[in-house]
């Protein structure tokens, strides 16, 4: 397509990254800030470990409904994505008691899977006629920018490479004094 009508086209692998982007940054702010929500919420290690699987459960769970929904309605599952994801982070956020933070956990694991088995057969199906390996890492970039953009904006951070650390918390580096 030639023309003015093809800069105003959105790409559509453009709107995947950002999707998936912003659905590994929560991934990836969630283990720093697990010891501030278990101090918040008073809940011993057994509870957090609940809360922090519950990730991973929904995310084994929901893999073959999902490959199957995306299969016959691709669109409806990269629609749902944000809506579950949106989800998942007012019930996390709100900090209620234990069963809000599980319910919330479990939807952030759903709407991963949404994005990821969604995004990557989107990818597949659109790049039939030609090579799709430049999608698919571009894709799989993102989820990585996601969670290490997630680290870096975190003030818990593990330090920098400049040796430097963000951490307020931490004590300050031991300097020998100089001779």
């Amino acid at each position: 397509m030639t023309g003015p009508g093809r800069f105003v086209r959105l790409d559509r692998t453009g709107l995947l990254l950002v999707l998936l982007f912003c659905n590994t940054f929560g991934v990836g702010a969630f283990g720093p800030l697990l010891p501030e929500i278990g101090r918040a919420q008073s809940l011993p290690d057994w509870q957090l470990g609940l809360v922090a699987s519950a990730f991973g459960f929904a995310r084994m769970a929901a893999a073959m409904p999902v490959g199957a929904l995306a299969a016959r309605r691709l669109a409806a599952t990269l629609m749902a994505a944000p809506i579950v994801l949106v989800l998942g982070l007012v019930l996390l956020v709100s900090a209620g008691p234990l069963p809000v933070l599980l319910a919330g956990r479990f939807l952030l694991g759903i709407s991963h899977t949404l994005t990821m088995v969604g995004g990557l057969t989107a990818i597949l199906v659109e790049s039939r006629r030609t090579s799709a390996s430049v999608r698919l890492n571009m894709f799989e970039f993102a989820g990585m920018l996601g969670i290490l953009a997630a680290w870096d904006w975190l003030p818990s951070s593990p330090p920098r490479g400049d040796g430097r650390c963000r951490c307020s918390s931490l004590p300050p580096p031991r300097c020998s004094p100089s001779s």
